[in-house]
């Protein structure tokens, strides 16, 4: 058990494990004893091979406190909230809601309907558009990083590759890591072209959004090829500038089929 503040943290389980640390499912009880529920934490311990002359361990430390503070910026009911972190410990990390699953297993699954499909669509732009309004680039959307919680509620969650747009926020190190591309920075099947090379702006959101489109499968839902296409368009300058624009062409295909 770890003392945090006015919480006791009690860890139960390892949920998932990757090259830059572990989510685990961990009880929360208050100083008296009372159980407060459960949760999950983020916990950064990066493998040992990613740390080296090129980036040092203090770089992933300070890449990992600025995705906490752009996380905790985003105050929105389809992102995920962060609810108490510890950034100055060896390895530090946060916690959150605990999902109960992702959008890749739900597509997976093959339970959601067409309207479940455009609904979680709606939620995940309206999200992506809160994070653009901040100025903040997300990077690594897909169906993984889309969490479930109680109530059908769908949120935006791993903000490890954030960028913020506003400032020169994006380290030294992972411009050289991206520029090397010794270390998967992103997932290459929703990597617009442009964002293959380190080049950024909202619509390599956009692009990725497109690719989640067509794993919806929602072909058959007139507009919705139209919409994928243009958001995928290999040239930026193709795609829909914002993604307010594409909650604007979601809702006319929403009021298409209602009447």
């Amino acid at each position: 058990m770890e003392l945090r503040g006015n919480y006791i943290i009690k860890p139960v389980g390892v949920i998932g494990n990757g090259a830059f640390g572990r989510v685990e499912k961990v009880d929360i009880f208050n100083t008296a004893g009372f159980f407060s529920g459960s949760y999950a934490r983020k916990v950064l311990a990066v493998d040992a091979r990613l740390i080296g002359e090129l980036v040092s361990l203090e770089d992933w430390k300070e890449r990992f406190e600025r995705e906490v503070r752009y996380q905790a910026r985003c105050t929105h009911s389809n992102i995920v909230p962060i609810y108490i972190h510890h950034l100055k410990t060896e390895n530090p990390w946060f916690v959150m809601d605990l999902a109960e699953t992702d959008l890749r297993k739900e597509i997976w699954s093959g339970l959601l309907s067409d309207d479940d499909k455009l609904i979680i669509l709606k939620k995940l732009l309206v999200g992506v558009n809160h994070m653009h309004e901040k100025n903040l680039l997300h990077r690594d959307l897909k169906p993984e990083n889309i969490l479930k919680f109680p109530g059908e509620n769908y949120k935006i969650s791993d903000f490890g590759l954030v960028k913020n747009t506003d400032t020169a926020a994006q380290s030294a190190f992972l411009s050289h890591v991206l520029a090397e591309k010794e270390i998967g920075m992103g997932t290459p099947d929703y990597m617009a072209p442009e964002a293959k090379k380190g080049k950024y702006t909202p619509r390599t959101d956009v692009y990725a959004l497109g690719v989640i489109i067509n794993e919806l499968n929602l072909s058959h839902v007139k507009g919705i090829d139209e919409m994928e296409e243009k958001a995928t368009s290999y040239r930026p300058a193709g795609r829909y500038e914002s993604v307010q624009q594409m909650l604007d062409k979601l809702a006319s295909i929403l009021t298409r089929r209602k009447s």
